[in-house]
């Protein structure tokens, strides 16, 4: 058994300014970023378009970013020229553009007539197209809000500008790198000089006894707002070795087709055009994309980069394409070791193609095609970082599916002696006592909770809810000393604003939250029928007051550091961004050897009869209860706000064993 000891430590931030710089080394973009609404910080609009324009002459790379790939290995990509919308665009030719880069550990003036100390690697270019003619009724755009008032009746789409990956590997371990990239053969063809430093080795050498410290930047449901800019510009000024994204990028699909923005918590646009909610693929704005890449390349040009993909990626196409954008500007490393015939050759320019073009159906895994980009894992130093998805069709999350025997044959391999920690990351919380994704992913739980107590998974990162909570040592809703705990971090600066409300501060609002097992509910609409579950006292579906598990919630914006301190101990920071706050969460876990790997079987859920379903009409929630689209993930309302006492202004750490 795990025990725990607490401890209140005195805190403060280092942590000021709500207006920052944000840079890129490259010299492509300089912009001030300011956060916006005064005081008010649930929600901020998107930075305006032209202040995120490709801003670079010629073919001058921008969109610099890192991809952690695998040991020693890293993916570098970037674009050459914008993307296109409008009337019948074709794609630039991408092989007349080349993709290199050009590194050095020890010249940082990238000499490249010094060819001892300067290296190059060679890689792929490839475009997609986004076809918005068959979005949209008559094949046109009835006002086009991008480019201002006035019909547009001819066919129109998106064609990316020309993107760029390199696998640069071999690379030595806790070293900066200096590097450019682009194609020198052409004037204006190649970027500034910008550097990374590679992560620590995995195992201790005579130069560096230890692999401790590893820090872990966190944040999730990012967007391109002025709150975002805020939370960028704050997790700069952190010392971090790496940076994880768990899913939500741009908010691209917030808008229709033609760049008029449907839904904020702002209000902002109202499109006289919009198509039918339901579908969440028939509204995305493809130069978002391209936003978002100017936004955070100052980041991700400089700290190597993880992530996992979330709802807002997925952009489903009337085709039946997805995830079709993220695939095309963030490959993830193969997650395909169990198909021995795959060959892990990024460099081959099929992969590519199949993965933007080889989407597959519902009911379909294809490992060549778009779900080779939604799982995998990654080795750092003194811990196993597993990314997830809830978000491949067809996935009933059971033994029998192909994710569930990936993840199993993964927590197989791990040795937990050279490996002591082991984090798993995926986008929808399994645990969150918020309005709107309450129970969410309750197949997805009961499927996957009993791997991560059998296997010892110490820590769960999730997103989608656009605030901040962590959990006590959580097992099937019970405190558990051998539990996992879990931290929500979608509080990363989105358009769609802060998710205000705790379901119990809300649940006579909720219809189905009603009391009693024979009383008709209106369960969320993307809760599955066969997942039902009561963890609530006296098996309700629904809590009335903060549950045990939950040990601290705060409807802020922010972002999180990890910080693994030696085998034993890991700290954890989170830092709230929004003006004037000095609120922030800190906690040590310590482990329990015992909990580490192999405990056995978990215990069994409690007994609860569960109503069946009935068939009766749904009841319409008041307004204050509207929560969540079946994709999207909206805020309710604004309600007057009450709870500000939730937050900890002094600060609390909090010593958790796990």
């Amino acid at each position: 058994m795990r025990t725990a000891s607490c401890a209140l430590i005195a805190a403060s931030l280092l942590f000021s300014c709500a207006n920052a710089i944000l840079s890129s080394t490259s010299g492509s973009i300089s912009y001030t970023y300011a956060q916006a609404n005064g005081n008010d910080p649930l929600g901020s609009p998107d930075l305006p378009l032209q202040s995120l324009a490709r801003s670079v002459p010629g073919l001058v790379p921008d969109q610099v970013k890192v991809i952690h790939w695998g040991n020693n290995s890293y993916l570098i990509s970037w674009l050459s020229s914008n993307g296109q919308i409008g009337p019948s665009v074709v794609p630039p030719p991408a092989n007349l553009v080349q993709s290199m880069v050009f590194y050095s550990s020890n010249d940082k003036y990238l000499n490249t007539s010094n060819t001892s100390t300067v290296m190059n690697a060679s890689g792929i270019s490839l475009t997609y197209t986004y076809d918005y003619t068959k979005d949209v009724t008559k094949g046109y755009l009835e006002v086009d809000y991008a480019h201002g008032p006035g019909p547009t009746l001819l066919p129109i789409n998106y064609v990316s500008g020309v993107i760029h990956h390199v696998l640069v590997e071999g690379l030595m371990p806790s070293t900066t790198y200096y590097y450019k990239v682009g194609d020198p053969r052409y004037y204006n063809g190649v970027s500034g000089i910008l550097s990374f430093k590679t992560l620590g080795a995995l195992v201790p050498t005579p130069s560096k006894p230890s692999v401790y410290p590893f820090r872990l930047g966190i944040i999730a449901d990012v967007g391109q707002t002025y709150n975002t800019s805020a939370v960028l510009a704050r997790l700069m000024e952190v010392e971090i070795d790496a940076v994880a994204l768990i899913g939500d990028f741009t908010y691209a699909d917030n808008y229709d087709a033609d760049g008029c923005m449907y839904y904020s918590y702002l209000g902002v646009g109202h499109c006289p055009f919009t198509y039918p909610e339901g579908d969440i693929g028939e509204q995305t704005y493809q130069p978002r994309w391209d936003t978002f890449g100017r936004l955070s390349e100052p980041l991700l040009s400089k700290t190597p980069f993880f992530f996992t993909n979330g709802n807002h990626e997925i952009e489903e196409l009337p085709t039946g394409a997805r995830f079709t954008s993220v695939n095309a500007r963030y490959p993830g490393p193969p997650a395909a070791e169990i198909y021995s015939s795959i060959i892990h050759d990024f460099t081959n320019q099929l992969y590519l193609q199949t993965i933007v073009q080889g989407q597959p159906t519902d009911d379909e895994f294809d490992p060549m095609g778009a779900y080779k980009n939604m799982f995998y894992s990654a080795d750092v130093p003194g811990a196993k970082l597993i990314f997830l998805t809830t978000f491949i069709g067809g996935d009933d999350f059971s033994s029998s599916s192909v994710q569930y025997k990936w993840f199993l044959s993964e927590l197989k391999k791990v040795n937990r002696t050279l490996t002591p920690w082991l984090i798993v990351n995926f986008h929808f919380p399994m645990y969150t006592s918020y309005a709107g994704s309450y129970l969410g992913v309750e197949c997805f739980r009961q499927s996957y909770e009993p791997l991560f107590y059998q296997y010892g998974v110490d820590l769960v990162f999730n997103g989608h809810v656009h605030s901040y909570e962590r959990t006590n040592p959580v097992y099937n809703y019970s405190l558990n000393s051998c539990g996992t705990v879990h931290m929500t971090v979608g509080d990363g600066g989105n358009n769609e604003g802060i998710t205000e409300y705790y379901n119990d501060e809300v649940i006579s609002h909720l219809p189905y939250c009603a009391p009693g097992k024979s009383t008709t509910r209106v369960f969320p609409e993307w809760q599955p029928q066969a997942c039902f579950s009561y963890p609530a006292p006296g098996g309700a579906y629904c809590y009335t007051s903060q549950p045990d598990w939950s040990a601290y919630r705060s409807p802020s914006w922010g972002f999180g550091v990890l910080t693994i301190l030696n085998e034993t101990t890991a700290h954890w920071l989170w830092n709230n961004t929004d003006i004037g706050s000095t609120a922030f969460d800190e906690a040590y876990f310590t482990h329990n050897p015992a909990c580490l790997n192999g405990v056995g079987a978990p215990p069994e859920p409690p007994s609860v009869e569960a109503p069946p379903p009935e068939k009766t009409h749904h009841m319409k929630p008041p307004r204050h209860a509207h929560i969540a689209h079946k994709h999207r993930h909206h805020p309710p309302p604004p309600m007057k706000k009450h709870h500000h006492h939730h937050l900890k202004k002094a600060g609390m750490a909090v010593e958790m064993p796990l």
